[in-house]
């Protein structure tokens, strides 16, 4: 917990609950500045007891930008002071194939309210100047192998591989994007990655360096032992 004159009493927890086979599974994010208005919300469960691991959940963020672009991809003429609040819900589907590889599917509805501000007539205070909401339902597929092993202080062994499809329903929702990231991770080279973007939306991912002695990475072990 915290207090400042400017936010008032805030508050950062995340907690996590289980029963003892951990089959059930509930999150909660509680971030409070000042109000729950301001504040950032979030709850989710899953069930992990069958093969198919279900999941889902709530959210609600808010969020102030001096920017030309909002969180949901929108470009502004320019730089602008302005407060973006984001709220919806979740639902995930994961099927694994093996201990390595898995298939999931993820569906995501949100309601995204963008107020801009401006400065008043003294250029002093800023002071509301348009508002606007977009409605956006966007559904994904996602395929991943992980073979890492983890160490003390991180993946030391192994590989992994995203390959993900998504399609925006709602404004700026175009063609789908489909992107891939790859990472190898080397016994005694420590981590390397490579991102490799396939018209992902935001477009990031830089080829890391790869050694002569990275490789794509095999299981530790097999499945199931």
């Amino acid at each position: 917990m915290f207090f400042s004159p400017q936010a008032g009493l805030g508050m950062a927890n995340i907690l996590h609950m289980s029963d003892l086979l951990g089959d059930h599974r509930l999150s909660f994010l509680l971030n409070v500045y000042g109000s729950l208005e301001n504040s950032d919300i979030a709850a989710s469960y899953a069930s992990l007891k069958h093969r198919w691991d279900l999941g889902g959940g709530i959210f609600h963020f808010k969020n102030y930008y001096n920017s030309a672009f909002t969180s949901v991809g929108e470009v502004l003429p320019d730089d602008v002071f302005f407060s973006e609040r984001n709220y919806g819900l979740f639902l995930n589907a994961s099927y694994p194939f093996s201990t390595f590889r898995r298939l999931s599917f993820e569906l995501q509805g949100l309601v995204s309210e963008r107020t801009d501000y401006s400065f008043d007539p003294t250029g002093f205070y800023l002071v509301a100047a348009n508002e606007v909401t977009h409605r956006i339902l966007q559904p994904s597929v996602n395929f991943v192998h992980d073979s890492a092993f983890y160490g003390n202080y991180g993946p030391v062994t192994g590989s992994r591989l995203s390959l993900y499809r998504g399609q925006r329903r709602g404004p700026w929702a175009g063609a789908p994007w489909i992107g891939a990231r790859i990472w190898w991770i080397g016994v005694s080279t420590g981590c390397r990655s490579a991102a490799t973007p396939g018209g992902a939306p935001d477009g990031s991912g830089q080829r890391g360096h790869r050694s002569p002695r990275l490789r794509a990475g095999r299981p530790l072990h097999a499945p199931g032992v």
